[in-house]
């Protein structure tokens, strides 16, 4: 028996991410706030992003369709981080930088997702055996070089983004805020070894079946993370 454990990964994520949408949503209702807003628009553009890398659980026989999926998927996922870089840069002052940043990732995207439909390529496949059943994992085929730029932008994304929260909450001198922002470091944090798991590794010949179930493991721990931050209250 088949179980394609990836896509049931993201089958999770999508859930996971679509009640964050909703308390989300619930939240800025009771309490209009630009930032509650904006977290919501991210985590339903990270929704679409895992639905598409969630659809072979359904249709998996033909691994060009999968692939596909992963590169309308991975186009989603650069909107995601435009979109990301916007709250980022709102809550650090630095809004001069913001339109080129997003330009750029956008941009990149676009890049992505052309050469990546035009090259048509199958989505690569890595299997478990455990006793009478056959694990399958998919992973992003295409280029190395793709898949490389993929985990560079992201990974570094989340890096840096990591690197700028933490580094503001040491000059935060509100205890709630300043654990707040170390929540989100370490989100971002995590979702940025999501990403390099996932595709910068993926260009080296030790990847494997762990490999892409740790990615996943990574991502939805990273979101989960992020929304501790997000819905972080002050003690009363």
């Amino acid at each position: 028996m088949n179980i394609y454990i990836s896509s049931l990964f993201d089958v999770f994520n999508t859930v996971a991410c679509f009640i964050a949408v909703l308390r989300l949503r619930r939240s800025h209702k009771q309490k209009p706030s630009v930032l509650v807003k904006d977290f919501f628009y991210f985590y339903l553009l990270f929704a679409i992003f895992f639905f598409f890398l969630a659809l072979p659980v359904i249709f998996h026989n033909n691994l060009r369709t999968v692939q596909l999926f992963f590169v309308i998927g991975h186009l989603i996922l650069y909107l995601a981080l435009s979109y990301f870089t916007k709250i980022l840069f709102a809550l650090i002052g630095w809004k001069k930088f913001l339109l080129p940043l997003q330009s750029v990732l956008v941009a990149t995207g676009i890049v992505v997702f052309v050469i990546s439909v035009q090259a048509f390529d199958s989505a690569r496949v890595w299997e478990a055996g455990w006793n009478t059943y056959r694990l399958i994992a998919f992973s992003h085929g295409g280029a190395q070089w793709v898949r490389f730029l993929i985990g560079l932008v992201g990974g570094f994304s989340g890096l840096f983004f990591a690197l700028v929260f933490g580094i503001q909450s040491l000059r935060l001198e509100d205890p709630f805020l300043r654990n707040r922002a170390l929540w989100l470091a370490m989100g971002t944090f995590v979702l940025g070894l999501a990403a390099i798991s996932a595709f910068t590794f993926s260009v080296f010949a030790f990847y494997s079946f762990g490999i892409v179930l740790t990615a996943e493991v990574l991502a939805i721990s990273g979101l989960l993370i992020m929304m501790i931050g997000i819905f972080y209250e002050r003690e009363i």
